[in-house]
């Protein structure tokens, strides 16, 4: 072998060496390198989907807690039975026809459709659906939508029918709609089987409160979480989001449109507007005036934003511009300028209006008499 076959020699088994050299280092160094590194990052993708699938379960059980405080009572039965009494209740106070209006209860309810918990038979909650008919103006209509959306309870609207009469008989009032509702209200499970319809204080949170109390802490907290959770007085007044104002319904009439403008001379519109009923909403008293000469509802409330009474003349001028004060379960006492008035249900304004309150009654009512 001569000089140049020795250097091709060693050339060739130079380059044998690291290729081999090179090939062993992939399949023993860099290959489990690349290896472990997928695994890492496929093990921390997971940490991720599963930190996030905690997250997720923690705002679902939050969810869970909050609709079954809205929730109706565990047993069927009697949540079919006062449910139905509350719908029908509800159509009389917002002024439907009575003897034309009926709310119509399943007779039994609907699982079949319903999710089931993980690992377990038991559904997540149980349909109970309602079916209405009934015959009211478009203001009652509205009032009925307003009482509602502000009961809490797990339930709503699925479909609403509204429409023109095909017959009309004698008892018929003239702007009076034929009105199908179906409604669907849930029953959650683990829910509590209480004894009334309306969900009320929790039994846990009154054991809370009175360990606490005995230990010496301080008590009342726990009232104070559930008085401002759903269920609570101070809670969302109002279930449907974004709020509605539900009584704009009313002025915009597309089925008999608006009423024609006739002036009427020396019409006093105050012996047409009467408060209709008084009723109590989540602690709260509210009242409703019906004005049958515009044909108007109107809801009132002592608390700010529902507080104005403001009545305006058959010319469209302001007629009384005053404030609700106080409801109490059957008056209304309201002020105009420096006056306090009472009105009772089923008085109008007009009389009223006649026999402003003396000194001693509004100190009687807790009130401070206006200085002239």
């Amino acid at each position: 072998m001569n000089a140049r076959e020795r250097i091709l020699a060693i050339v060739l088994l130079t380059a044998i060496l690291l290729g081999g050299g090179g090939l062993l280092g992939k399949v023993f160094l860099l290959d489990p390198l690349n290896d472990r590194s997928e695994r890492i990052k496929y093990m921390q993708k997971q940490i991720g989907e599963l930190k996030e699938r905690r997250q997720q379960v923690l705002e679902d059980r939050a969810k869970l807690e909050r609709w079954k405080q809205l929730s109706l009572p565990a047993d069927a039965n009697l949540a079919r039975r006062e449910y139905q009494k509350l719908i029908s209740e509800m159509l009389r106070q917002s002024g439907f026809v009575e003897g034309a209006s009926t709310v119509l209860a399943p007779k039994e309810a609907n699982t079949k459709s319903s999710p089931t918990l993980p690992g377990r038979k038991e559904p997540i909650y149980t349909r109970l659906e309602f079916t209405v008919r009934g015959q009211a103006e478009l203001a009652s209509i509205a009032g009925f939508l307003n009482r509602f959306y502000q009961t809490p309870l797990l339930h709503e609207i699925k479909t609403i029918n509204i429409q023109r009469p095909q017959t009309v008989t004698q008892a018929q009032r003239p702007n009076d709609l034929d009105v199908n509702l179906t409604i669907e209200a849930l029953i959650i499970a683990g829910v509590d089987n209480r004894p009334q319809l309306l969900p009320n204080i929790s039994k846990r949170v009154l054991l809370v409160d009175a360990v606490a109390a005995m230990q010496g802490g301080m008590a009342g907290l726990g009232m104070a979480g559930w008085a401002a959770g759903p269920a609570g007085p101070l809670g969302p007044e109002v279930l449907a989001e974004p709020s509605r104002e539900y009584d704009a319904i009313a002025s915009k009439n597309v089925f008999f449109g608006r009423r024609p403008v006739t002036p009427k001379v020396n019409v006093d519109v105050r012996e047409f507007v009467y408060l209709t009923d008084i009723t109590r909403t989540d602690l709260k008293l509210e009242a409703w005036l019906y004005d049958r000469y515009n044909g108007i509802k109107k809801r009132l409330r002592a608390s700010a934003g529902f507080s104005d009474l403001k009545i305006k003349d058959s010319q469209g001028e302001m007629l009384i511009d005053g404030v609700v004060v106080r409801i109490d379960e059957r008056d209304v006492i309201f002020r105009v300028g420096k006056k306090y008035y009472s009105l009772h249900v089923g008085q109008n304004l007009a009389s009223a209006l006649e026999k402003p309150l003396k000194e001693e009654q509004i100190k009687s009512l807790g009130l401070a008499a206006k200085k002239p």
